[in-house]
């Protein structure tokens, strides 16, 4: 019965070392898919980057050129026709790299933040600099007000994110000839804050959609062709939060919208993981 027994747990031990023999396999493959994964996620990144910096920067200048041709009444039928193509394709292909790098970018703000300090009114003009072929396109005026000119320690890429959302629809819901104005000032709340306005003219947005402006997925009925994926003031929202900051909007028909969003102002251990 012992030699049995013995015999038993020789085969038990055989036995776990086949396994673990197994699991250690398991394990080295599983770290060669990981790094697969990791190889991947930074080829994503290279695109996204391409994407970001030298395809979409074109292409805003290639639709925002055509339609200050269309604004020609000395072009002729079949002129207008092939600009009118041109315009249309690469409206097209503009709004599929937004989209693309709309949801690239909701992923990204649940990653951790970059801390560093920076001041508030170069990401602003920054900003500007993005969009200054649909302001001049469509003859905007826009003003930077600053109030303030101190720096706050934040993510550098998470903040010009909410610039960027926030002018992108300033310039699209601002009517031709209409004004922006992006204002920087700061105040002692909660142990100081940077805060940031954002406000054209146009339209404005109906009181029923503002309680669920920065929700995933929501898009107001504007009149116009709606683009994207609804993610761009969620995503304002989520960067804002992230650095312990709010962010509040507050429109009046047919007259104005402004956005208004707060940073504190002080050590970046002040901001929460």
């Amino acid at each position: 019965e012992k030699q049995h027994q013995f015999e038993e747990l020789v085969k038990q031990k055989e036995r776990d070392h086949e396994l673990a023999t197994k699991l250690e396999e398991s394990l080295k493959e599983l770290k060669a898919v990981n790094e697969r994964l990791s190889e991947s996620n930074r080829l994503k990144d290279e695109v996204l980057s391409i994407c970001a910096h030298d395809v979409r920067s074109p292409l805003t200048a290639i639709v925002s050129y055509t339609q200050l041709l269309l604004t020609d009444d000395q072009l002729n039928e079949r002129h207008r026709r092939q600009i009118e193509h041109i315009h249309r394709s690469s409206e097209k292909i503009n709004n599929l790299v937004e989209n693309l790098l709309l949801r690239a970018r909701y992923l990204e703000a649940s990653e951790p933040l970059t801390i560093e300090l920076l001041s508030i009114a170069m990401l602003a003009k920054d900003a500007v600099n993005q969009v200054q072929d649909r302001i001049l396109a469509k003859s905007l005026k826009i003003d930077i007000v600053e109030d303030w000119n101190g720096k706050v320690y934040a993510d550098r890429f998470k903040l010009a994110q909410v610039f960027d959302n926030l002018l992108d629809n300033a310039t699209k819901f601002t009517p031709e000839h209409g004004e922006i104005k992006i204002r920087i000032s700061s105040s002692t709340e909660d142990g100081g804050v940077a805060t940031i306005t954002i406000s054209n003219s146009g339209k404005g947005i109906a009181a029923e959609d503002i309680p669920r402006l920065f929700l995933k997925y929501f898009q107001t009925n504007s009149g116009q062709q709606q683009s994207g994926y609804g993610l761009g003031l969620a995503i304002c929202r989520k960067n804002i939060e992230l650095h312990g900051g709010k962010i509040e909007v507050e429109s009046i028909p047919d007259e104005k919208t402004l956005f208004r969003f707060t940073i504190p102002i002080g050590s970046c251990n002040s901001i929460s993981d």
